[in-house]
C-alpha cells in the first residue's frame, strides 16, 4: 500500500479547526445565555440558571476535544494504513502498554 504522509498534517489541521469551531459554539453559548441575561433572585435562582448553561458548555468542550482525538486517529490511520494500526494497537494491548 502507498504510504500517504502527505495527508496527515492536512488532516490533523482540520481537525484542530473543527476543534477550534467547537469550541466557539462554547463562547457563543456562555455569552448569549449566561453574560446577557440578568441575574436576580435568590441563590437558588442564579443556580437555576447557570447549571445547565454550565453542563451546556462542557459538552460543546467534550465534543469538540472528541472531534479533535477522532481526526488524530484518522491521521494517523490515513498515514500508515488500517492494517498497521490495527497490529500497533493489538501489539500495544498485548504487551499491557
Amino acid at each position: 500500500m502507498k504510504n500517504l504522509h502527505y495527508l496527515e498534517k492536512p488532516i490533523k489541521l482540520l481537525s484542530l479547526l473543527a476543534f477550534s469551531c467547537t469550541l466557539w459554539q462554547a463562547v457563543k453559548l456562555s455569552y448569549y445565555s449566561v453574560l446577557t441575561q440578568p441575574v436576580e433572585g435568590s441563590l437558588f435562582k442564579i443556580l437555576d440558571l447557570l447549571v445547565p448553561q454550565f453542563f451546556g458548555i462542557a459538552g460543546w468542550i467534550i465534543a469538540g476535544y472528541l472531534i479533535l482525538l477522532t481526526g488524530q486517529v484518522a491521521a494517523i490511520i490515513v498515514s500508515v494504513g488500517w492494517r498497521q494500526f490495527i497490529e500497533e494497537k493489538t501489539s500495544r494491548k498485548n504487551c499491557g502498554n
